[in-house]
């Protein structure tokens, strides 16, 4: 999951430069995806998926990291720090939707 899930993004990136644009949920996308502005949105969303690629890694490698530790039996799976790391994967993917229409709104 680690390594799967930041490679389907990632593909999902390369994916979308050939994909019909009926097939592309993104705001405004008449006007982004226009012939003049396509290749820079796609740059941007391309980083974008990125950079959440690299948060889903984290949280992952986190979560993974408090559930070995609670096998172990040196702490309890109830551990604040998974809830923190939930809510700061949690808070990455709204400010990621929150960017998104930011960014692709209608100039």
């Amino acid at each position: 999951m680690a390594v799967g899930i930041p490679l389907f993004l990632v593909g999902l990136t390369r994916l979308i430069r050939i994909l019909p644009h009926s097939l592309i949920n993104l705001p405004n996308r008449h006007y982004w995806l226009s012939t003049e502005r396509k290749n820079q949105s796609f740059i941007a969303i391309e980083g974008a998926m990125i950079w959440l690629g690299a948060a889903t890694v984290q949280s992952l490698a986190g979560i993974f990291y408090v559930t070995v530790k609670a096998n172990l039996n040196e702490q309890p799976l109830n551990d604040y720090r998974a809830y923190f790391m939930l809510g700061g994967y949690l808070a990455a993917v709204v400010g990621y939707i929150g960017w998104l229409l930011w960014r692709f709104r209608k100039l």
